[in-house]
């Protein structure tokens, strides 16, 4: 290191040495004055009306001439002329409230900069809603970051703007809700990357944090080789109530935008909007569960994509549970469930004309109780492969199967109604049907061995169609049917157009103690000798057995009608019921 000395006269004169010290006492004056106002004490302040700029740290823009940096401290904003906030450092502070006259603000957390606020959180008791913008300006590692913990809320009438990164950088906006923070009814934009290699934005949520009731827009990546954003759930977080709209990209490539739940964190009962790509090999939006995470009552939309673009998808994987969620999958979008979780997942109901890949496991649907239609395609494999996925219907549900399904593993109805209403193919895959209890019906075809009842418990119905409702049906099966002791076949009437439900089986079997029930929904007189097949065995094997409330050749009283029951009517080897005077 060199030292001047000043008062050597061959390296200065005395006017030149004067002017310098001049100098440099302007110079530390200046820089005095700088620091003074950017670390003037920390403590609540209320931004004025008319600051000398935009910069939270310059202490003179704030009335108590302090500026709000600490966890006690509270920052207050009415109506100002300035609107545009930048926080160049890292502030942190309790609570920000906006009065109810407040101007609309736009606060800008830039490069490396953390906003914490640790404390209450936000309060807007203004009109107006209040922007948040963090970004990442030109190639730095990091963009901006906004803290939540402690058990502070990003409030109400609040938008945050998360913007993109840039190539070789993490992601842009980041915005962490820790502890017991929460998104209030905040809403939150995430972008896309906006050039190729560049990463969208980052949230996450951990601790036991919560979406609240927050709104969350993902978009779609509009450029190729750009990626997506990353919606992280972790520790015991949960997406609450909130509602979570994710893009699929828009180009072809990368650009998938993901919510990725681990650990312990839960879906709540917050509603998922995961959508295909727009574009041809544009890539559908993810949502991911692994670990002991759960569903929970979420209401999981599965889009497809559009002019040839990637399904959305969600994927189950280790122990993760689906719990009561409502699954909609349409299109070419997917769920996924996990492959090595035996005896397989739970979710509450499915519906839709999308895919489910059961792997090699057990699906079991219908506990939250909705009523649904699904036309979609339940299939063994998925993205870990395998064979033998069966489905195991509970609760007082009804699940209607409209179209034929490929699954191997058989079908189990343990409660509530499955009714089976395909045109071609097997509603129910290639494997057994066992109604344990509960209702099996429908007008479809199944193509595996169907048995109703266990001959241990109580309450398996067979009824074709829809139970209670006055539309006699048809009801085929492509093997065999047996009726167990505990069983009980619902066959509905309708005199007036002289029909009655009847099921087609090849090869049956009634053991003792199995009953049938005849309801007729008019009250009209049929012609004598009207014949009604309620059992057509194709099988050349005549049926075995007979129900123990109708022996054979009984005879039995429906409405205004008598009917005698014949097991070797039809061909020979039918239940048949035939009108007697």
């Amino acid at each position: 290191m060199v030292f001047l000395d000043i008062a050597e006269e061959s390296w200065f004169d005395l006017g030149a040495m004067k002017a310098l010290k001049a100098l440099f006492a302007v110079l530390i004056a200046a820089l005095c004055l700088t620091v003074l106002s950017y670390t003037a004490s920390a403590g609540s302040g209320t931004w004025k009306d008319r600051p000398d700029n935009g910069e939270w740290f310059d202490a003179n823009n704030w009335t108590s001439g302090t500026v709000p940096n600490g966890p006690n401290d509270i920052s207050t904003f009415g109506s100002s002329k300035q609107t545009k906030v930048t926080a160049s450092l890292s502030p942190e502070i309790n609570a920000m409230v906006f009065d109810p006259g407040a101007s609309a603000f736009t606060f800008t957390v830039r490069n490396a900069s953390v906003f914490d606020i640790s404390g209450v959180g936000i309060t807007n008791n203004g009109r107006q809603v209040q922007n948040f913008i963090l970004q990442q300006d030109g190639f730095s590692s990091y963009g901006g970051a906004i803290h939540f913990s402690g058990n502070a809320t990003a409030g109400n009438k609040t938008t945050f703007t998360l913007n993109p990164g840039y190539p070789g950088g993490v992601q842009s906006g980041q915005l962490y809700f820790l502890d017991s923070s929460n998104a209030g009814e905040a809403n939150f934009v995430l972008q896309a990357g906006a050039l190729s290699g560049a990463g969208g934005a980052y949230l996450t949520f951990k601790g036991t944090s919560s979406a609240a009731n927050g709104k969350f827009l993902a978009q779609g990546s509009t450029v190729s080789g750009a990626f997506g954003s990353l919606v992280d759930f972790s520790d015991r977080s949960s997406a609450g109530n909130g509602n979570f709209v994710l893009n699929g990209s828009a180009v072809s490539g990368r650009g998938n935008n993901y919510s990725d739940f681990y650990q312990n964190a839960s879906a709540g009962n917050a509603t998922f909007i995961v959508k295909g790509g727009t574009v041809a090999g544009g890539n559908g939006s993810v949502v991911y569960f692994s670990g002991r995470t759960t569903a929970s009552n979420a209401t999981l939309i599965i889009q497809g994509g559009l002019n040839g673009g990637d399904g959305g998808l969600v994927e189950f994987s280790e122990t993760a549970s689906g719990g009561t969620s409502r699954i909609v999958v349409n299109g070419n979008g997917a769920l996924d469930i996990p492959s090595y979780s035996a005896p397989g997942m739970t979710v509450g109901s499915i519906e839709g004309d999308g895919n489910i890949f059961l792997e090699s496991q057990a699906l079991t649907i219908g506990s939250n109780g909705r009523d649904t239609i699904f036309a979609g395609l339940l299939q063994d494999g998925g993205a870990s492969g395998g064979s033998g996925g069966s489905l195991v219907k509970t609760g007082q549900s009804r699940v209607v199967v409209t179209n034929p399904n490929t699954y191997t593993g058989g079908t189990s109805i343990n409660a509530g109604s499955l009714v089976i209403n395909n045109s071609t193919g097997s509603g129910t895959g290639s494997g057994p049907v066992q109604v344990n209890a509960g209702r099996l019906g429908g007008t479809g075809t199944l193509a595996g061995p169907v048995t109703i009842g266990t001959g241990t418990g109580a309450g398996a119905i067979l009824a074709p169609g829809y139970a209670n409702q006055a539309n006699p049906a048809t009801l085929s099966l492509q093997s065999t049917l047996t009726l167990n002791s505990d069983a009980t076949y619902n066959c509905e009437f309708k005199s007036s157009v002289a029909a009655a439900d009847h099921v087609v089986s090849n090869g049956v079997t009634i053991t003792g103690g199995a009953q049938i029930t005849l309801t007729d929904f008019d009250n009209s007189v049929l012609i004598l000798g009207t014949v009604f097949t309620v059992i057509d065995n194709t099988s050349a094997i005549p049926i075995a057995g007979a129900f123990s409330n109708l022996p054979d050749g009984a005879t039995l009283v429906i409405g205004q009608n008598t009917f005698q029951a014949n097991y070797e009517g039809g061909d020979g080897n039918d239940l048949t019921l035939t009108v007697m005077p």
